[in-house]
């Protein structure tokens, strides 16, 4: 039985990928965590499912372990072919706890409906297939030198090789054989029957004693009762009365809670009624808004006066500055327009002799190219231009009074004397200016605030502002004064009302007092709480009493109910044990005879099994050492041992190296798969070689090479080793990690 491909569609970290074997060796290379081990569990999973482990352990549950990390469920196929060369398709998915295996022939029809494939077409079952066929890399344990012999002997006759082995079945077997009958020491729970059934027929016999202090017991109870009735019923009044108490307590306290709820409601109102009066558009002027409102009046009114003042100096400066100009334009004809431009006389009779050098010069040009005759258009031209020139010369001397360029020669003299007294009085006028715009600054933002602090009251400034700024201060802020006043008295009044309202709801359930107060009689209490809290406790204390007494009385009931059985409940009990006695002997004969057939079959296994297994090993397990070691065996305590070549001694395998002793499972396992398989298993060798040395290896390889005829053979490693030794004998497959 070969497998052609194996289709997984999600498992562990694999996901969408197709592997296909060959007929004779398959190397599958990668690197670690590329899903050599997933792909070989894949297999595993798809022939047998996953094992019925419920450990949390990741590495100890295959199903947690490889449950895909995509988060879908596990599914995939094989594709097998058998000797016939008849394919078969082996699909398996993961279905909530379950995992559904089906196996479909070439027709795609269903076949050996509710079977593992690995039962099926290998006749082993999973634990089998994992100890045979399968060589994983966790099965080798070097530094657990265990009894191979016992394993052997466990995995064929199908013991747990980990966990349960076929001495401690045998030892369970006994176990549970003791617990029913023990002969040595005379215990078991057969033992146990026959004892309890002698007590009950002796039990039978004393039961007529009982009957009488039962009697007497039950008489008392019933009177006690009686008694504690009576006293239930006078407390139950007691309890009423009492609660008509607290019910009129409740009524009393609920009309004190609305009466000062229905001051504090008149209070509020009050308030609420003054406040609709004080405010303007939703606005309701508080003490802090009377100060803003009367600083932002005083900072105003004083900015008035300040920035007027500033305005009147900056005008006086102005004025004195403009008399001093005039005075040097009357003496030297000079128009006063040049200090209104804010022009320097400099700048002016620059730009007055730039003008008139230009004109010059051009009108020398235009003679030179007018006698030149050739010349002459060049000539006109530079005659209009030196003419252009004139006339800017003339408008700009005209501009500021100016005869000609000697008149603001002249000018600029007379003027450039006074300019440093001229400077100063312009710095002095700069200052003013500056601080008069400040002062007017102060003055506009004062205003602004003022109107912002007036709308907030609905208020706006008139064209009249001088009245209106006499109207604030002595008639609206007065007037808000007084209406702050009677909101401050009238809320203060409205808190305290609350404040009385909420203390007396604070320390009261409303909805439990107005229940309390519900319940209260048409008839008033008769008598004060105390007298009625002292009939209480008293009849409470009666009850306590005779509550005690009926509990040691129904104690004793139930302690001689106990020991006081029915005869005929009695000969039912001797009638079940009886029954259980027969079923227990029973079993105890089934145990036994498990237990002779089980070291009968392992006598068997040890005398036919065994020696075939060992003789194949041993002519493996010669090739893998290159002749080394001669044979594997077992003794007479079935301890593995193993011969070397030349020598005539045995040794056991504890002795050997790791990497001899992992080639010595290895050959056990071949030889084993050989034994136990109906059909040829596909050898699966996961990372099996990492301790064998190349020399060794070789001839494992070879060996391997030679039974690839028969048997399909799968080699998972994260090195290129193997592949490299069967170099074109072997087909390679590399699995990329994603």
């Amino acid at each position: 039985m070969k497998i052609r491909s194996c289709e997984i569609k999600s498992f562990g970290k694999l996901c969408d990928k197709t592997v296909c074997p060959g007929d004779g060796i398959t190397v599958i290379h990668g690197r670690n965590e590329s899903g050599k081990s997933t792909l070989c569990a894949f297999i595993k999973y798809v022939l047998y499912g996953f094992p019925g482990r419920g450990s949390r352990d990741e590495r100890n549950n295959e199903k947690l372990r490889y449950t895909p990390w995509n988060g879908l469920k596990c599914a995939g196929a094989l594709l097998l072919e058998d000797n016939s060369h008849d394919l078969y398709r082996v699909e398996r998915k993961s279905d909530g706890k379950t995992s559904k295996g089906v196996i479909l022939n070439s027709g795609g029809s269903e076949c050996y409906e509710g079977f593992d494939a690995g039962d099926v077409f290998y006749g082993i079952d999973a634990s089998a297939f994992e100890k045979s066929s399968f060589v994983g890399q966790d099965d080798i344990e070097p530094d657990d030198m265990k009894d191979l012999g016992t394993s052997l002997e466990n995995i064929v006759f199908g013991s747990d090789e980990e966990e349960h082995t076929l001495e401690e079945a045998k030892k369970d077997l006994t176990g549970q054989r003791n617990k029913l009958y023990n002969k040595m020491r005379g215990t078991g729970r057969i033992f146990e029957l026959e004892s309890a059934i002698e007590e009950l027929r002796a039990k039978r016999i004393a039961q007529s004693e009982n009957n009488g202090r039962l009697n007497t017991s039950e008489y008392a109870a019933e009177e006690t009762e009686k008694k504690l009735a009576v006293t239930d019923k006078r407390l139950e009044a007691l309890y009423r009365e009492d609660e008509n108490i607290s019910a009129y307590k409740a009524a009393e306290l609920l009309g004190k809670i609305e009466l000062a709820h229905a001051k504090m409601t008149g209070s509020e109102k009050i308030y609420g009624d003054i406040v609709k009066r004080c405010s303007v558009n939703g606005f309701v002027p508080d003490r802090g808004y009377i100060d803003t409102l009367t600083r932002a009046h005083s900072a105003y009114m004083l900015s008035i006066p300040e920035a007027a003042n500033a305005e009147k100096e900056l005008e006086l400066l102005t004025s004195e500055y403009s008399s001093v100009i005039a005075g040097i334009h009357e003496s030297g004809g000079f128009d006063a327009s040049i200090e209104t431009d804010n022009t320097q006389t400099s700048q002016v009779l620059e730009k007055a002799r730039e003008l008139h050098t230009k004109a010059k010069k051009l009108n020398r040009l235009g003679i030179l190219f007018f006698c030149l005759i050739v010349t002459i258009p060049i000539a006109v031209v530079m005659f209009v231009l030196s003419s252009k020139k004139k006339k800017e010369l003339s408008e700009l001397l005209g501009k500021y009074g100016f005869k000609d360029i000697s008149e603001l020669e002249g000018f600029c003299k007379k003027y450039d004397e006074l300019y440093p007294s001229l400077e100063g009085m312009r710095e002095n006028i700069s200052k003013t200016r500056n601080i008069a715009a400040l002062k007017a600054d102060e003055r506009e933002k004062s205003r602004e605030s003022l109107v912002g602090i007036l709308a907030k009251a609905g208020f706006s400034i008139p064209e009249d502002e001088a009245s209106f700024m006499v109207h604030i201060r002595d008639s609206l802020i007065p007037a808000m004064s007084e209406d702050v006043a009677e909101l401050e008295r009238t809320y203060g009044e409205y808190v305290k009302d609350k404040n009385s309202y909420e203390a007396l709801i604070s320390v009261s359930d409303m909805e439990k007092l107005r229940e309390l107060a519900s319940k209260k009689s048409d008839q008033p209490p008769q008598r004060p709480k105390e007298e009625v809290d002292r009939a209480i406790k008293y009849d409470e204390g009666a009850k306590a009493l005779l509550s005690k007494k009926l509990n040691d009385l129904k104690i004793e009931i139930t302690r001689l109910r106990a020991i006081t059985e029915d005869p005929a409940d009695i000969e039912n009990k001797i009638y079940e044990l009886e029954k259980e006695l027969s079923e227990a002997r029973l079993n105890c004969e089934a145990l036994e005879f498990a237990m002779e057939f089980l070291d009968k079959a392992a006598s068997e296994i040890r005398s036919d099994v065994f020696p075939s297994i060992s003789q194949r090993a041993g002519e493996l397990f010669s090739k893998f050492t290159g002749g080394k070691y001669r044979s594997l065996f077992f003794d007479k305590d079935f301890a593995l041992k193993f011969l070397m070549e030349g020598e005539t001694e045995t040794r056991k395998a504890g002795f050997l190296s790791a990497g001899t002793y992992d080639a010595a499972y290895i050959a056990l396992r071949v030889a084993l798969a050989e034994h136990l398989c109906k059909n040829k298993p596909t050898l699966i060798f996961d990372d099996s070689f990492a301790k064998i040395d190349d020399e060794r290896l070789g001839n494992i390889l070879s060996v391997l090479y030679k039974l690839s005829d028969e048997y399909q053979i799968m080699i998972l490693s994260c090195h290129d080793r193997e592949a490299r030794m069967l170099g074109d004998k072997c087909k390679v497959i590399t699995l990329d990690e994603d």
